[in-house]
């Protein structure tokens, strides 16, 4: 998505070569991986909500929270879909209150 780019610095063709998996904070890949495994298991379109730190192109860590929804039952789509918002300017603010 053109949304990515300013978000994580990558053009959507950098990201289609690579995996968002390898994107994640350390600390935050198992989590991670724990949701889509149950976004898979879970043959209901219902969607997961997650937060975690995306690596941005120019090495430094974005907070991100991520929606995975299970469309593979859906023969026009077959997928999993994931919409990624930035959540590091809130956080930030969040930072500063306290």
């Amino acid at each position: 998505s053109p949304v990515s780019e300013p978000m994580l610095g990558y053009s959507g063709s950098d990201l289609c070569a690579q995996s968002l998996f390898s994107l994640v904070h350390p600390e935050d890949q198992r989590m991670v991986e724990d949701a889509f495994i149950g976004t898979l298991t879970n043959h209901q379109q219902s969607a997961s909500t997650i937060e975690f730190r995306c690596q941005h192109k120019h090495g430094y860590w974005v907070e991100v929270e991520a929606s995975i929804t299970n469309l593979l039952k859906r023969t026009e789509l077959r997928g999993i879909l994931v919409i990624i918002r930035d959540i590091s300017p809130p956080r930030q603010d969040e930072e500063r209150i306290r």
